[in-house]
């Protein structure tokens, strides 16, 4: 618990510190109050589902196995997976904030009726300062890195399938990495930074791309996990109502770990809006997601 609490105190001060640093005014009180959202909360039931009916067998952690074409029409099912081996699925209509194309990480267990879907996290990019820190690609080359680190990537943590701790560790996986600047809530693939350039802020655009092809690639599935860190959790709760649609009556839960919305006096109610601006200035799902 000391974790969490140490997490939630440093949130509001670097708020603040970003602000201050970009000339925009901690001490602008506009906006609503917020409670601090719901990091961590879920939906459909809450978390404790996790775990539920998973396959019981040894599993490793799987090799890196290339990629695959994605190939068909939209609606189609990923074909070329193999079992518990991390394969590069790229997508020609997903997009990162540079322009370049993008796809997601696959590592399927076909004993398993569980699906897990993962968002990295990785900053946001509204001004030259936050966009300097933030990536701005990612393809084949960078999640073959990834997927084969067993420290801090693809063989670690919530993705170990030889850690008899994790509750996932039997399910299906798919990882959808951050290169959007938008924390996976953009649709604005027209977006502007001062100094910059044109930018996409397609994060929200892009999952809707990878829906299309994920649920019929998982047919019997009877669970799915969304979560996310960071800007991953902001992310996950920004993303639900749309991936609950795409897998109509199977239960999905969120998770989101480290990524509650914020409002003023938390979050300077200026910040707050210059990111909305540049993420989605026609259609504010962020906002609404505080009410």
């Amino acid at each position: 618990m000391q974790h969490f609490q140490f997490m939630f105190r440093s949130l509001p001060v670097a708020a603040v510190a970003i602000a201050n640093l970009i000339g925009c005014s901690g001490s602008d009180n506009g906006g609503t109050n917020g409670s601090g959202g719901n990091g961590g909360a879920s939906a459909s039931g809450g978390v404790s589902a996790i775990g539920g009916n998973t396959s019981t067998g040894t599993t490793s952690n799987g090799a890196v196995g290339g990629s695959v074409s994605t190939g068909g029409a939209q609606g189609a099912p990923i074909a070329g997976l193999q079992p518990q081996t991390w394969i590069w699925v790229p997508f020609a209509d997903a997009y990162c904030r540079d322009g370049s194309t993008t796809g997601i990480g696959i590592n399927v267990n076909p004993a398993s009726t569980q699906l897990m879907i993962f968002l990295e996290g990785g900053g946001a990019c509204f001004n030259e300062i936050t966009c300097g820190l933030n990536p701005q690609s990612f393809g084949a080359s960078d999640f073959s890195t990834y997927a084969s680190d067993v420290q801090y990537g693809g063989g670690a943590g919530i993705f170990n399938r030889n850690d008899a701790a994790n509750p996932v560790k039997d399910w299906n996986f798919v990882y959808i990495p951050y290169c959007t600047g938008d924390v996976h809530s953009g649709n604005n693939s027209t977006g502007a930074i001062a100094s910059l350039g044109p930018q996409k802020f397609v994060g929200y655009a892009n999952i809707g791309q990878y829906l299309q092809r994920i649920v019929p690639t998982f047919p019997g599935v009877t669970q799915v996990l969304l979560t996310g860190i960071s800007a991953g959790g902001f992310g996950a709760a920004a993303n639900y109502i749309q991936v609950a649609n795409k897998f109509g009556s199977v239960p999905v839960y969120l998770l989101d770990d480290s990524g509650p919305m914020m409002d003023s006096p938390y979050v300077p109610a200026c910040l707050a809006q210059l990111f909305i601006q540049n993420v989605e200035p026609r259609q504010d799902h962020i906002s609404r997601l505080r009410k």
